[in-house]
């Protein structure tokens, strides 16, 4: 199964996301993350595998051309990837 998070990989997502696929027992699932270009973070690395991951034009603050940009940005990524799954985190001001 492919499992695709969005999101900023900040705080507590940051977090979440990587305890939920460091911890995940099952065998042959696929991880995507679509996050923040600006996003500083680790990259995920699951047995030694890292995880796709894939920059957008995601913001904490709210811009409507820089919205329009990410979701364009993400639907092409969920072309590509044809995940199972889509995680999505809501972007807070």
């Amino acid at each position: 199964m492919k499992i695709m998070h969005i999101g900023q990989m900040i705080g507590g997502l940051d977090i979440y996301i990587r305890n939920s696929i460091i911890y995940n027992k099952v065998e042959g699932n696929e991880y995507v993350i679509a996050c923040g270009k600006d996003d500083k973070h680790q990259p995920v690395i699951r047995n030694g595998v890292e995880v796709k991951e894939y920059p957008i034009s995601l913001f904490r603050s709210l811009n409507p051309l820089n919205d329009l940009k990410a979701l364009i940005e993400t639907v092409k990524i969920i072309k590509k990837e044809k995940p199972d799954v889509i995680h999505c985190e809501k972007k807070s001001k």
